[in-house]
């Protein structure tokens, strides 16, 4: 008797992966739970922000789409596959580089330094991309320069152009203007606007005020996700997501003060 065949569905043209899918997620340390229920699909192309306290459990987020922690319950999907497996694809700009400044080492081969692979060395398309990348962040004339001469948003510029010379298919930024001074986050979001559409992005901040102007979409998370949806949608639930009273002032932009919240 013939081997009867299986027939094959046709594929479905013009549909992505989710560049994140993360299903009943949660993540609890010695009993403590930071993260509970969590279910979240980041569209592929899209700029997401995610905002919360301090303490709400963005970073741990963050961490568990790079694979560096697992979760307690729950699948977390990167790129359509685990995250161990997704890291080759990743960049990620982490809330503090740790980086010694007084180090003896340029721009240039701090850059270059995002694109290093195991026991291989460096080639001369690495090079051609860690050029590229300086001069999309503004930084290609700062190439010689040390570290410790740098100001902290020319610091940050460098550590994103690190994060972005592999060519990743997904960016992660976790409070990536903080501390730095209003001229330098203004034009880190201009970067961010160019990069639209060939990476997608996942922004944790909480300058509200100023991600608003630049996302797709807006996550509010304190250890359980309140809302993912449009700007709109997502401001409006700042103050169940916050724990407390929310009033919009104005800074030649619109802002949202936060003021302190209660514990969950």
């Amino acid at each position: 008797m013939a081997a009867i065949r299986k027939k094959r569905l046709p594929r479905k043209e013009g549909i992505k992966i989710p560049a994140v899918e993360i299903e009943d997620v949660s993540y609890a340390v010695r009993e403590k739970l930071i993260l509970d229920g969590i279910n979240l699909r980041i569209p592929s192309g899209e700029l997401t922000a995610i905002i919360g306290p301090n303490g709400g459990g963005k970073t741990t987020l963050l961490r568990l789409i790079t694979g560096q922690i697992k979760p307690s319950s729950g699948t977390v999907r990167v790129l359509g596959m685990k995250p161990e497996y997704a890291r080759h694809r990743v960049g990620y700009l982490p809330q503090r580089s740790h980086f010694e400044t007084d180090f003896p080492i340029n721009v240039f081969q701090t850059v270059l330094m995002g694109a290093y692979r195991k026991l291989e060395s460096y080639t001369d398309r690495d090079r051609e991309r860690t050029l590229k990348w300086l001069e999309r962040v503004g930084m290609l004339e700062y190439s010689d320069r040390k570290l410790d001469d740098l100001s902290g948003g020319e610091l940050q510029r460098v550590f994103l152009a690190r994060a972005l010379v592999r060519e990743p298919e997904l960016l992660l930024l976790d409070e990536p203007t903080s501390s730095v001074d209003p001229a330098f986050q203004a034009s880190f979001y201009n970067i961010i606007d160019e990069l639209r559409g060939d990476v997608t992005i996942i922004v944790v901040s909480h300058d509200i005020g100023t991600v608003a102007q630049h996302v797709d979409s807006i996550a509010c998370l304190n250890h359980r996700i309140f809302v993912h949806g449009t700007v709109e949608e997502a401001l409006g639930c700042l103050e169940d997501a916050y724990s407390c009273p929310v009033e919009l002032i104005a800074h030649g932009i619109p802002h949202r003060v936060l003021e302190r919240h209660r514990e969950p």
